[in-house]
């Protein structure tokens, strides 16, 4: 073995860097010094100078063939160098020989490990080998003189097999000891066996057994002449170079075997490994390592718009390079999809200009390349420079490229199975709408399947109003959302925008969007979809579809929404008809009902308050009342609610204000409630285009609008309340009618019975009271042949003040109402009285209002009948 020496600058790198053990330090640095030294002992010593023109020579010829070294492991070049050092042992001498071992060691090292000269350990390093071959070549010298070995024997006879032997042995095994209790210092006595395992027979017969040659090279130099040492230094070059083109050529086959082998057993792992994304990539991982010094790996994918890659997969050690890539390495490799090696970043030009230091000092990049394009990129690292060669770099890219196939077809599975959950989606949806159950269960349904069978964040579900077009939460995954709802104004948000638009709105990125509207519960979407339910152009709900990742939704994804979204809407418009037709039938047989109640009793409270009731079936209120028009205001005359059932209910100002609008309008009007609470609809009761009442409904709390259907049926119920007043009014007026024609004829007959006129007063008197209802009858005669009109009866009055009252004059009492009777044989109005003449009736007769009737007889005023 010829040194520690690494086959490339790179194991140079990578074995400073680990020479942190002191032991091995203080080891190499003792090599060196003991190495070194003794030369420079010797050659100060030696009584003749060195050679230096043939020294040099032989040194070339060490330096050649240790560039025609070949590569057996791991750091590790195995050559005919050590020939050249014997030969010169041999033909100039022990010390020469040691000085060609030790340049040729330094030289050679030096040279590899050239770019790492700074690095700590180099120049350490460098000098080892020297004193390694310095000390090897003297006591490979001394072990030779000591069995009799004489220098550059002209013939080689058997006795000199002996000592060409020892030299050869001692050589190999100073350099190889020397060298393995390097390595042992290192890695310790594990990693030394597995060394020695790996170089042990590529040793012997590399470096071992040619060695004796090196007496035939001496001989030549020293007696065959220069051409026959010429010629013989030439064959040796060829042989050589022979050897280590067999040698490469050999490698390469093999390798390509591995090659082959690494690529089939990874096939084998990817079928495998099934059609898990995540173990895929992990195979990668382990399978890459297995090949290459990847300590540093990242492997990131790209989204399903290809615009970002997203890390799946990072491992880097501590103090080691990061292999994220770098945003223009990213760039570059989207404009060139092809693999990349960085074999030195600090030495070589890169094909980009980074954005930030690039951390490794090596590295290789695969894009995992599939049909269509790339799906994700490799990156693997390392802190030394020269770490991967093109053969990882294409081992590593065809580990990508089979990992990507085998990523794409688990993607299409993927696919086609979420396809698959896609149609079996829309066809349960389609069987739950046409089954027989509630919108509620249904609504519910619909957005837990949607987001089971395609995985998205949440799904909420609204319906539209047919009349205002506003929306109302009805379903929704969230759980804060299904208990809190989700208010939703005309226009604002996305899904106030799609319903305003009835357009299907994808946002693949909300936080780009300024119409999102983040909601209570949902602070994890990314993107969402908001698709109108629309039946013929008419809005009647929205489906709203949130991920928790960008770019979440394909074209595939919205034309199955939209397939989901047409069918709900035909589900919500079945169920809008249904609840149309059953409110009809209800409103119908409400109707009916009270028809058959309006005919069945003339009892007006009774009637009106049925008439509510029944309203109540068809139409919601918080509160309602039917009010009476008299004598210019509004009466309540039935209430439901509240403000109506009081005993001392009564209209506020602003609804009396609202409802004097009806007298000139006579169409439904619509108003605020009391107070700002509500809306109130006052719909007018008419009798043959006379107002006659109103009916009052008020709806309280957000949303108490009323529609033009809802204003119909309180039209309808208004129109037989109206009715219900105007029969009452007309059966009123006829029992009055009837009573009174009853109550005169009996007056007439018992009249005509009487023939004293106490007894007709007295009659008079008490019958008065039965017929009209008044409080008190007063009758009053004018006195013969005076023109005083005195009290003859008063009904009404307790026993004192009637005996107080009687016999007195009317001019005593209400001078003025006995001379406006005598002026007038009409009925007086005590309410139509002026100012005194009322004063003078209440404070004599005690009345606040009635009628005053003159008594007459032969076209003269001989009386007059009070009653009040």
């Amino acid at each position: 073995m010829s040194g520690w020496s690494p086959g490339t600058a790179a194991g140079m790198n990578a074995t400073v860097s680990r020479r942190t053990n002191l032991l091995g330090v203080l080891y190499e640095l003792a090599v060196a010094l003991a190495g070194w030294g003794l030369l420079l002992v010797l050659t100060a010593r030696a009584s003749a100078p060195l050679p230096l023109l043939p020294s040099f020579g032989f040194l070339g010829l060490a330096l050649i063939l240790k560039r025609e070294g070949l590569r057996v492991a791991d750091r590790v070049t195995h050559s005919l160098a050590g020939l050249a050092v014997l030969a010169a042992v041999l033909a100039l001498g022990p010390l020469a020989g040691a000085w060609v071992a030790a340049l040729a060691g330094s030289l050679y090292l030096a040279w590899r490990v050239w770019g790492d000269a700074g690095q700590p350990g180099a120049l350490r390093l460098v000098l080892f080998a020297g004193g390694v071959g310095a000390l090897s070549a003297l006591a490979a010298s001394s072990a030779y003189r000591l069995v009799g070995g004489s220098p550059a024997p002209s013939l080689l006879q058997w006795a000199d097999l002996l000592p060409l032997a020892v030299l050869s042995l001692a050589w190999a095994a100073c350099d190889h000891a020397a060298w393995c209790l390097s390595v042992g210092l290192e890695r310790g006595r594990a990693g030394l066996r597995s060394f020695l395992g790996r170089i042990l027979v590529p040793s012997v017969a590399v470096e071992l057994f040619p060695l004796p040659l090196s007496a035939v090279l001496a001989a030549a130099y020293r007696h065959w002449g220069t051409l026959a040492f010429v010629l013989l230094v030439a064959f040796l070059v060829a042989t050589g170079e022979l050897v280590r083109y067999l040698y490469l050529t050999l490698g390469q086959a093999r390798a390509r075997v591995s090659h082959l082998s690494t690529l089939g057993a990874f096939s084998r792992a990817l079928l495998a490994g099934g059609l898990d994304v995540a173990a895929l990539c992990r195979l990668l991982q382990t399978h890459t390592a297995a090949v290459v010094e990847a300590r540093a790996l990242w492997l990131g994918l790209y989204d399903g718009a290809r615009h970002d890659l997203t890390p799946v997969l990072q491992t880097a050690p501590s103090g080691g390079p990061d292999p994220t890539p770098d945003p223009a390495l990213l760039a570059w490799i989207r404009e060139h999809p092809a693999p990349l090696l960085l074999r030195d970043t600090k030495a070589e030009p890169l094909p980009f200009v980074p954005v930030r230091p690039l951390a490794p000092r090596s590295a290789l990049y695969a894009p995992l390349q599939a049909a269509d394009g790339p799906i994700g990129l490799l990156a693997v690292a390392s802190d030394r420079p020269q770490a991967y060669s093109d053969e990882d770099l294409r081992t590593v890219a065809t580990f990508a490229n089979q990992t990507a196939l085998a990523i794409r077809n688990a993607r299409s599975y993927e696919a086609e199975q979420r396809r698959a959950r896609q149609i079996a989606t829309v066809g349960e949806v389609g069987r739950r709408v046409t089954a027989v159950m509630g919108m509620e269960r249904l609504f519910t349904g619909v957005a837990d399947l949607v987001r089971e069978a395609f995985g998205y964040y949440h799904v909420n579900l609204f319906t539209a109003d047919a009349q205002t077009g506003a929306l109302t939460f009805v379903a929704s995954t969230s759980p804060l959302a299904q208990e809190r709802g989700i208010a939703v104004e005309p226009g604002q948000g996305l899904i106030g925008w799609a319903a305003e638009t009835g357009e299907v709105l994808v946002v693949q990125d909300v936080a780009a969007d300024p119409r999102y509207l983040p909601g209570e519960g949902m602070e994890k979407t990314r993107s969402e979809a908001v698709v109108p339910l629309k039946i013929d152009e008419r809005l009647v709900g929205v489906l709203d579809v949130q991920s928790d990742r960008p770019d979440a939704f394909s074209p595939d994804d919205i034309f199955v929404l939209q397939t989901l979204a047409d069918q709900v809407a035909i589900a919500v418009e079945d169920a809008r008809l249904y609840r149309a037709e059953k409110a009809r039938r209800q409103l119908a047989d409400t109707l009916r009902e009270t028809a058959v109640a309006l005919t069945s009793s003339l009892e007006v409270r009774a009637l009106l308050d049925l008439v509510l009731t029944h309203l109540q079936r068809v139409l919601r209120y918080d509160a309602a009342a039917i009010l009476e028009w008299a004598d210019g205001h509004y009466c309540i005359e039935a209430g439901w609610g509240a403000p109506y059932t009081a005993i001392a209910s009564c209209l506020t100002r602003q609804q009396d204000m609202e409802l004097q609008r009806l007298r000139v309008e006579q169409v439904p009007i619509v108003f605020d409630g009391p107070g700002g609470r509500g809306r109130s609809l006052a719909v007018p009761l008419l009798a043959k285009g006379r107002l006659t009442g109103a009916l009052l409904l008020e709806r309280w709390g957000e949303g108490a609008g009323y529609s033009e259907e809802e204003i119909q049926v309180a039209t309808t119920f208004a129109s037989q309340a109206a009715a219900a007043f105007e029969n009452a009014r007309l059966y009123a007026a006829q029992q009055e009618e009837a009573r009174v024609s009853t109550a005169l004829l009996q007056v007439a007959e018992a009249l005509a019975n009487l023939t004293r006129i106490d007894d007709v007063l007295d009659a008079v008197i008490s019958l008065v009271p039965l017929l009209v209802g008044v409080d008190r009858t007063f009758v009053f005669l004018r006195d013969e042949g005076a023109s005083a009109c005195r009290a003859v009866r008063a009904q009404g009055l307790v026993v004192e003040h009637r005996e107080l009252l009687l016999g007195r004059s009317l001019d005593e009492l209400a001078p003025d109402l006995w001379l406006a009777a005598q002026e007038s044989p009409a009925p007086i109005g005590l309410d139509a009285l002026g100012p005194a003449l009322q004063s003078q009736v209440r404070a004599g007769l005690g009345l606040a209002g009635g009628l005053a009737l003159p008594l007459r007889t032969g076209g003269e005023t001989i009386g007059l009948l009070v009653a009040g």
